[in-house]
């Protein structure tokens, strides 16, 4: 009977034992998962991150393209004018020279 009792008691401590090691197995995995997890918050915060520059710079590229374009085409403009003006220029020398050798 005492043979018994003190079997028992064994596989009790045993159980609890056991459970105990999963206990801490569980809370170990836990701990484990959550910094996973905060690692994926932090890359996914990083992701965003980089996303929205890269659009603010694709954003600003493009206004830079767009002035850019902007400027090449006054100074297409003011070229064209100021090559009408030597055109005019030439024009009224010309004629100013014919009169002056008739």
């Amino acid at each position: 009977d005492m043979q018994a009792t003190v079997k028992s008691a064994v596989a009790e401590l045993r159980n609890i034992a056991d459970q105990k090691v999963a206990g801490n197995e569980l809370q170990s995995l836990k701990a484990e998962m959550d910094t996973c997890v905060e690692a994926l918050r932090v890359e996914v915060r990083r992701k965003a991150f980089t996303e929205d520059m890269v659009a603010r710079l694709e954003a600003k590229a493009s206004i830079t393209e767009v002035n850019q374009a902007l400027q090449l085409k006054a100074d297409a403009a003011d070229a064209e004018e100021k090559l009408k003006d030597r055109a005019t220029k030439a024009s009224l020398t010309s004629g100013l020279n014919k009169k002056a050798n008739k």
